[in-house]
């Protein structure tokens, strides 16, 4: 394997070497050359976390796999690029894990994962808990809307829920039966009211259409 350059971590009280991954494609790059490849799946892509499988892969043989997990908006770098900062970490492992640089297990981690282990387990927990506190402020609000038959309100709630699977999916579960079923009758009105609409909005336009070619035949006859 290629030299690579490395830098050093403060972990704690002691300082530990690491090859950032970069470092590690390009000494791939340099050994295998066209003969290696460096494959990426993503396992799970979901509102909540994101899971990447790497193959490390010289000659059509899988020398190395590496996995990673990210979650999402737990640090700076997920809150934007969570899929790519997965997929570099998971594509370092596998190549560690391929070609042995490793002089200790710790050193299977890439740069990214170690500089974010330091703070992840504390933003992680800030985010379960942010996340929480969400859940029952929308439950609360949507529930009520529900009983007092308040459209405006729930269509807001519908609005911060929006885009959020994991937060409606929470928010879905504190209903109660009477609230499942005031939903389903809700969301049944509001598909025929778009129905109407969109059959009144399809008759305006051939009015529309058949007035404008009546108009241009009778143009075209003077």
């Amino acid at each position: 394997m290629a030299d690579m350059k490395t830098i050093e971590i403060q972990h704690g009280s002691s300082k530990k070497t690491y090859a950032e991954v970069g470092e590690r494609v390009k000494a791939f790059r340099e050994k295998y050359g066209d003969s290696g490849q460096l494959i990426t799946t993503i396992i799970t892509n979901d509102s909540e976390k994101i899971v990447t499988q790497t193959q490390a892969i010289v000659n059509g043989v899988c020398l190395g796999t590496g996995l990673a997990e990210e979650i999402r908006g737990s640090t700076q770098v997920n809150k934007s690029s969570a899929l790519e900062n997965c997929e570099t970490s998971s594509m370092g492992r596998a190549i560690s894990f391929a070609t042995g640089f490793m002089s200790d297990g710790s050193k299977i981690a890439s740069t990214e994962e170690i500089q974010n282990a330091i703070v992840q387990q504390s933003q992680v927990d800030a985010h379960l808990k942010t996340m929480k506190t969400l859940v029952v402020y929308v439950s609360t609000a949507f529930k009520e809307a529900i009983g007092n038959d308040d459209e405006q309100g729930i269509e807001e709630c519908r609005a911060d829920m929006h885009g959020n699977n994991h937060l409606r999916a929470e928010v879905n579960k504190l209903l109660n039966a009477e609230e499942e079923e005031y939903m389903r009758d809700y969301m049944a009105k509001k598909a025929k009211s778009r129905k109407v609409k969109a059959e009144e909005k399809a008759e305006m336009n051939q009015a529309y259409a058949k007035a404008y070619a009546e108009k241009t035949k009778n143009t075209e006859a003077k």
